[in-house]
């Protein structure tokens, strides 16, 4: 089975990495986006200082990575 895209949400601490870890490696090294990443320079290590603005701001940049990677309309 392919897959163009995977989203992999949770909270801290639940295992995203982990999971994306072992999917990259058995479906053959798709392309992966840590979203975390995007968001971890404006929070504090456990996301205390979030916020709907920080948060919309992080899902604008995932768009934008998708956007440009897949070069299709993208709907998040």
């Amino acid at each position: 089975m392919d897959y163009d895209l995977i989203v992999i949400g949770g909270s801290p601490g639940s295992g995203k990495t982990t999971i994306s870890r072992l999917l990259y490696e058995r479906l053959g090294h798709p392309p992966l986006i840590n979203f975390g990443i995007l968001r971890e320079p404006h929070l504090e290590r456990d996301w205390s200082n979030w916020s709907k603005k920080e948060e919309k701001m992080a899902f604008e940049n995932l768009e934008f990575i998708a956007k440009n990677r897949f070069k299709a309309p993208v709907k998040i």
